[in-house]
């Protein structure tokens, strides 16, 4: 507020009326340090809210006015600063007239002569139900700038990836939750050589800036992995089985944090890929026609600190598709359900993903969705064999 005092608006185009309740609040306002303002016309007290709105927390405005009715005032004042408080003053009893103010929101009908005790408490009310609100506004607010200061720096930390360069072609899409800004999605891309590849995604149970944390501890543990990948052939199951003790280790005694985990080895020399998870969606290899969908077994991470992970070989060949997700990208808002993995094959087998693969999927699921707004993080990562 700029150190400004906080200000009380009266509009009443009879002049006795308005001092008669400046005078009457007064020792009430200075009590409180607050200010009133008052003004003979609706037209003088929009200018005035133009400039200060952001200081007042009641407008009371008397009903019949000459240039304009003081339900009509009131409705334009909550349309341009619905923050502030309304009350209506009024000798009379028009209907119509009453509908148009309780339309603009007013908090309180004030009859004339009004009832001084009854004033006070209604006035009194309407400030500590007002600066409740801009308290919460104001914490709503840290709130969301540190959401979006922890999701670009999410981004940041996840764009930091090996340059993707070689006979394979890795497309990414990641799209935190929109409301949320940041989340527990996760990826990663390791170019050992130009036929080497290691595809990482993973997904983070819960939403906001503690799944979003725990993304962060997930690329430092696979940073620690990399000299591995080139002194010696390190399996899939050894990355997930390493990850799971440092996760577990890094978090202490936190024992609610879970995650999907699933890494993806392509080696072009040998024409195969290596394929380890935790508890993630299928795997998909798109070749031609047909789509063939890989399912692991293990456990997922930060449940077990010994868990043993298994591994599968699949051979591949030139043009194959690889296509990793997370499960925010098949949840249905619409039908409250999981898209099954039938429609999914489905889906994957008519789009076109001759080009951008990742972010094509992406956006044709978020046709399904009410309003077109995934309910989840969701993250697609495709790697084409050249």
């Amino acid at each position: 507020m700029n150190n400004l005092k906080i200000k009380l608006v009266i509009v009443d185009d009879e002049p006795m009326i308005l001092k008669s309740l400046k005078r009457e609040l007064e020792p009430w306002v200075e009590e409180k340090n607050l200010e009133i303002e008052t003004f003979p016309s609706a037209k003088e007290a929009l200018l005035f809210l133009s400039h200060n709105h952001k200081s007042v927390f009641l407008v009371i405005s008397d009903l019949r006015m000459p240039e304009i009715k003081g339900s009509k005032f009131l409705e334009q004042v909550n349309k341009l600063y619905p923050e502030i408080k309304l009350f209506l003053l009024t000798a009379h009893s028009d209907i119509d007239d009453i509908q148009d103010a309780i339309k603009a929101s007013i908090a309180r009908l004030l009859l004339k002569p009004w009832d001084h005790n009854g004033l006070r408490t209604d006035i009194e009310n309407a400030l500590e139900i007002y600066l409740l609100q801009k308290k919460n506004r104001e914490l709503k607010d840290e709130v969301d700038q540190n959401l979006l200061t922890a999701s670009q720096f999410q981004k940041a930390i996840l764009s930091s990836t090996d340059i993707i360069n070689g006979n394979i072609e890795v497309n990414i899409e990641y799209n935190p939750i929109e409301t949320i800004k940041c989340g527990g999605d996760f990826y990663h891309v390791y170019n050992i050589d130009e036929n080497k590849k290691i595809l990482m995604i993973g997904d983070v149970a819960g939403h906001g800036i503690k799944p979003a944390f725990v993304t962060s501890m997930l690329k430092v543990l696979c940073s620690m992995l990399k000299p591995e990948f080139y002194k010696k052939n390190i399996s899939t199951a050894e990355i997930v089985e390493f990850i799971n003790k440092g996760l577990l280790n890094s978090l202490g005694n936190i024992r609610d944090i879970l995650v999907t985990f699933s890494v993806v080895y392509i080696d072009l020399e040998k024409k195969i890929i290596d394929i380890s998870g935790a508890g993630n969606l299928p795997l998909y290899i798109l070749r031609k026609d047909n789509l063939i969908a890989i399912k692991d077994e293990n456990i997922v991470l930060g449940f077990i600190h010994d868990s043993e992970y298994k591994n599968i070989i699949e051979p591949i060949e030139q043009n194959d598709l690889i296509i990793m997700f997370t499960d925010g990208l098949i949840e249905s808002e619409k039908s409250r359900t999981i898209i099954n993995s039938k429609r999914i094959e489905g889906i994957l087998l008519t789009l076109d993903l001759k080009d951008n693969p990742a972010e094509k999927i992406y956006k044709h699921f978020k046709l399904l969705q009410e309003n077109d707004t995934f309910v989840d993080d969701v993250t697609v990562v495709t790697a084409k064999i050249l």
